[in-house]
């Protein structure tokens, strides 16, 4: 399945407080996501590497998402894992 590189802008960090509850329940759930983390450590930018079967399911995770009332913009990028190497 493709690889999706998905970077998530917030518009503000005050009300992460309120949604991060429900993200990490969301996320925690999510049997598509490889990785994901804040970018920079400034808790403006979130990255997430994920599995889909193309960009419009992975925008779909990103809208199913709590945080994305509080997004200010995100970016889909097709993404090629090179490291570690599969050992199948």
């Amino acid at each position: 399945m493709p690889l999706f590189s998905i970077i998530c802008r917030f518009k503000s960090v005050q009300d992460i407080e309120s949604y991060r509850g429900d993200h990490l329940n969301y996320i925690q759930r999510a049997h598509n996501l490889d990785y994901g983390g804040i970018l920079n450590g400034k808790n403006k930018e979130i990255l997430y590497i994920i599995n889909c079967s193309n960009e419009s399911e992975a925008a779909n995770f990103v809208k199913k998402d709590p945080y994305f009332i509080i997004y200010q913009s995100y970016q889909i990028i097709p993404f090629s894992k090179k490291f570690p190497l599969s050992s199948s």
